[in-house]
C-alpha cells in the first residue's frame, strides 16, 4: 500500500533494527510526506531521524510539524532536543525549561534542574583526573553451563548462565554528586557514570526520569532531581534499592570492596531511606549498624565533598564469584548465630507467593499436593526473618520455588542441593541458576504457562505448572 503511511513507519522501524539507517530515513520521509497535515506524526518522524543521527532531516520534519499545529510546549521540547544534538547545550537547557513550564507534564515532579554531562568510564576519568581509582579485580569470564530444564526439549531456549563479570574498583571523587533512586555518580565536571553503578549500564540512557536526551555521541542531557542532603565529611556509596535481590548481590558486596582496599573503611554509608529492618540487620552484620547509615530520600540529590564509590560486583545476570563468597563466608554464620532454638527448617520447602498480590500459581491445591508425598512443607518468605531465610536455604537440600527475589538466597544454597524453579515460557533468565551454581546447588527450571490475562507486563503474571513435569523433578531428588 504504497499510499498509506503506516505501511512506511513500519519499514522504517524494520530497517533501523537491521542497521539500514540512511534508507529508514528515506522510509520515514516517504511517512512523511503521506502525512503532511499530521502535527504528531510529523514530530514523531523527526524524533526518529535524531535517532538515526540526521539532525537537518530532523531540522526539517520539526519545521513542518511546528507549521502544521505542534503544540508549543511539544514544539519547545523537540526543538531543545535538536539543539543539544547540535551541540548548543544552553540554548536546549532553556527549551527544555521553557517546555515544562508550559507543560509540567513533560518533566518531573521537582522543578528542572537540567545539565549537559558526558557519559564516561569511571576509572578512565580518574586516571585522566589524576583521582584515585584501585581496581580490585579485572574483567573475566565466568562459565556457568546451561540449567537443567523440564520439559527438556525445551533446554535450548535458556542461554549460559555466564559471561562477562565486570572490572571492580574504587574510586574516590572530590566534589560528587549521587542521584537517587539508581544511585548515578556524576562527577564535579559534568560526566556522568552508569558503568559500575547500575545493573543495565547500557540501558540507562534511554530512561526518561533522569536522563532527558542522549545524543549520538554520548553526552546527556540530565534533569537532576533536587538536592535534598549536602555530606561534609568523607562517604562512601552503597545504594542502591529496597529489593531485596537488588540490595542483596548488588549493594551488599561492594564492603567487600571497602574491605579489600581500606578506602572508606571508616566512613558513613550512603544507602536508601526505605531499607526494611532485614536489611538494616544485613547491614549491621557486616558492620554498619545505623549510626553509620546516611538515609538517601527516593528521587533526591546528594552532593559529597568527598565521595568513595565502590563498583558492583555484578552485571546484569552476571554475579562475580567474589560477591558469592563474601556473602557466604560473612552472613551465613551470622544468620545460624542469631536463629532461635525453637526455630524448625524443614529439608524439603516450597515457597509460596500465593499471599502475595502477584505472580500466583494457579494450581497450587494441585503442587502442594504432590509436593505433601515427597515430604515437602510450605514457607510464605514474607514471614520470615532474614536469619531464617537464609537458614532455610543454606539447609534445605530441597527447595521449589515459581520464579521471585525470595530466590536471591540461592546464593546461600547448601552444596549438592536441589533448587526447582518454576518459570514463565517465554522468559528465559538465568540468574537465579548462576547464583545457586556457584553456591554448589543444581538448579532445574519447570517451564510453566503464564496466565496472560493475570496482569500485562509478562514477568507479573501468574502461572500454572504441568503436575507431570513437578512429578518428573520431584523423582530425581
Amino acid at each position: 500500500h504504497p499510499r498509506e503511511a503506516a505501511p512506511w513507519w513500519l519499514l522504517a522501524s524494520c530497517q533501523r533494527q537491521v542497521g539500514e539507517g540512511p534508507a529508514s530515513v528515506e522510509s520515514v520521509a516517504r511517512f512523511a510526506d503521506l502525512s503532511a497535515k499530521d502535527a504528531a506524526a510529523l514530530a514523531r518522524c523527526a524524533e526518529f531521524c535524531l535517532g538515526a543521527g540526521d539532525t537537518a532531516q530532523a531540522t526539517r520534519r520539526f519545521e513542518q510539524a511546528r507549521a502544521a499545529g505542534l503544540p508549543p510546549a511539544r514544539a519547545r521540547w523537540l526543538e531543545g532536543r535538536i539543539l543539544f544534538e547540535d551541540g548548543y547545550a544552553q540554548e536546549s537547557i532553556e527549551a527544555y525549561c521553557e517546555a515544562v513550564r508550559l507543560e509540567p507534564a513533560l518533566g518531573e515532579a521537582h522543578a528542572p534542574r537540567p545539565m549537559e554531562a558526558w557519559i564516561v568510564s569511571l576509572p578512565d576519568w580518574a586516571r585522566a583526573n589524576g583521582q584515585a581509582c584501585p581496581v580490585v579485580s579485572e574483567p573475566h569470564l565466568l562459565e556457568i553451563p546451561p540449567p537443567k530444564v523440564l520439559p527438556e526439549n525445551e533446554a535450548h531456549y535458556w542461554p549460559m548462565a555466564g559471561g562477562k563479570v565486570p572490572a571492580v574498583f574504587v574510586a574516590t571523587l572530590p566534589d560528587a554528586q549521587v542521584v537517587s533512586p539508581e544511585y548515578v555518580v556524576v562527577t564535579a565536571d559534568g560526566c556522568c557514570c552508569f558503568e559500575g553503578f547500575v545493573s543495565s549500564p547500557g540501558v540507562m540512557p534511554q530512561k526518561t526520569w533522569l536522563v532527558k536526551y542522549t545524543s549520538t555521541e554520548d553526552r546527556v542531557l540530565l534533569d537532576l532531581p533536587p538536592i535534598a542532603l549536602e555530606i561534609d565529611e568523607p562517604c562512601v556509596l552503597l545504594g542502591r534499592s529496597n529489593n531485596y535481590f537488588h540490595f542483596l548481590v548488588e549493594s551488599l558486596p561492594r564492603i567487600a570492596s571497602i574491605e579489600h582496599t581500606g578506602i572508606g573503611a571508616g566512613c558513613r554509608v550512603l544507602v536508601p531511606a526505605d531499607l526494611y529492618p532485614s536489611q538494616l540487620q544485613l547491614l549491621a552484620w557486616l558492620g554498619y549498624p545505623e549510626e553509620r547509615l546516611i538515609r538517601v530520600p527516593p528521587t533526591a540529590t546528594v552532593r559529597c565533598r568527598v565521595l568513595h564509590a565502590p563498583s558492583m560486583l555484578s552485571l546484569g545476570y552476571v554475579v562475580s564469584p567474589r560477591a558469592v563468597a563474601f556473602l557466604r563466608e560473612r552472613l551465613i554464620r551470622k544468620a545460624m548465630a542469631a536463629l532461635d532454638q525453637s526455630d524448625k527448617l524443614p529439608p524439603r520447602v516450597y515457597l509460596s507467593r500465593n499471599r502475595m498480590p502477584k505472580r500466583h500459581v494457579t494450581n497450587e491445591a494441585e503442587v502442594l499436593a504432590c509436593l505433601a508425598k515427597h515430604g515437602f512443607e510450605t514457607v510464605y518468605p514474607e514471614e520470615l526473618d532474614v536469619a531464617q531465610q537464609i537458614a532455610l536455604f543454606a539447609r534445605a537440600r530441597a527447595i521449589l520455588s515459581p520464579d521471585s527475589s525470595a530466590l536471591a538466597n540461592a546464593v546461600f544454597a547448601s552444596p549438592g542441593a536441589d533448587v526447582g524453579i518454576m518459570n514463565w515460557r517465554g522468559i528465559y533468565r538465568p540468574l537465579w541458576h548462576g547464583l545457586a551454581h556457584q553456591a554448589g546447588a543444581r538448579t532445574t527450571y519447570l517451564h510453566a504457562d503464564p496466565q496472560v490475562e493475570s496482569h500485562p507486563v509478562p514477568a507479573q503474571r501468574d502461572l500454572r505448572i504441568d503436575t507431570t513435569l513437578l512429578e518428573q523433578w520431584l523423582a530425581g531428588l
